[in-house]
């Protein structure tokens, strides 16, 4: 191994470890990437709760249309997080079937998605767990509960869903601002 003038032994190649100027263009790459992700995807929460409030707006079209074609009441209980259809029986409400093939069976919202919903202008106290008894009823003769749901994300009221006493159920934008 070579030696210098003081006698230390001189290292063979470049020094181990990168530069200061490697480690910053490294940094500012990554920003870049960053950056160019947070603008290419949109809020990931916001178009959660949006697919939601399609999905429950679907779900209560298709139990309204369901009471009517059958001839049978259905009733939805409301929970903050989830819902669930049913009939109304001799025993009193009767959930659908838990079976993956039931387009009506119980449904969890998506994570940080919740409802709120008011009957008749009242506001209801959604609670953590399904009531016994549901609180929304789609008529056979075509009538349903005046209801209006709120789908929030996090605690954003983002879309709501509406009915009348007969008529569509209607689903709009809230605007944030």
């Amino acid at each position: 191994m070579p030696r210098s003038a003081t006698g230390a032994t001189e290292a063979a190649g470049p020094p181990a470890g990168f530069t200061l100027i490697e480690v910053l263009v490294v940094l500012a790459i990554v920003a870049a990437i960053g950056g160019a992700l947070v603008l290419v995807f949109p809020d990931l929460g916001e178009r959660r709760a949006d697919t939601e409030a399609a999905r429950v707006h679907g779900l209560f079209d298709l139990a309204c249309e369901r009471a009517a074609m059958t001839g049978r009441d259905v009733g939805i209980a409301l929970a903050s997080r989830q819902l669930a259809f049913g009939h109304f029986g001799p025993d009193g409400f009767e959930p659908m079937p838990a079976g993956s093939s039931e387009a009506l069976r119980r449904r969890e919202l998506a994570a940080n998605v919740s409802l709120a919903a008011r009957v008749d202008g009242q506001a209801l106290r959604l609670g953590d767990s399904l009531p016994a008894r549901p609180q929304l009823a789609c008529l056979a003769s075509g009538e349903r509960v005046p209801f209006e749901i709120t789908v929030l994300e996090g605690q954003r009221p983002l879309w709501k869903l509406a009915a009348g006493t007969g008529g569509e159920i209607t689903r709009e934008r809230i605007d944030a601002f």
